[in-house]
């Protein structure tokens, strides 16, 4: 889960849009991006629709720096629930999700006050 901690707050700083709306609470984003485990613990060859969706639905919020800080410590808080989570698969999630971006390589130790 923490990859997908840095998964997610890289693809919320690059994406750019705006967001009007409030940051939804942590279990509602843990919800969004539980369907990304499948992938990123090699059970599912390719990221679920679901999966797409909620990182699509979490990228409005790129532009508040606040909310991609609480969007990734909420992901930070949960990680130890999924230690299986394989990093070389990272990289490939926003384009196997059709969005449009590069990711840095994302480590185990990536910090969220950074």
């Amino acid at each position: 889960m923490k990859q997908l901690v840095g998964v997610v707050t890289i693809l919320l700083v690059i994406a750019g849009s705006t967001s009007i709306d409030p940051l939804p609470p942590c279990n509602e984003i843990i919800s969004l991006l539980s369907p990304c485990v499948s992938y990123l613990i090699k059970t599912d060859p390719k990221p679920s629709k679901p999966c797409c969706d909620g990182v699509n639905s979490l990228a409005h919020y790129s532009n508040n720096k606040d909310d991609r800080k609480r969007i990734c410590q909420c992901l930070e808080n949960s990680a130890a629930d999924y230690p299986q989570i394989d990093y070389s698969l990272l990289p490939s999630l926003p384009n196997k999700c059709g969005v449009n971006i590069l990711l840095p390589a994302v480590s185990p130790t990536f910090n969220c006050s950074k």
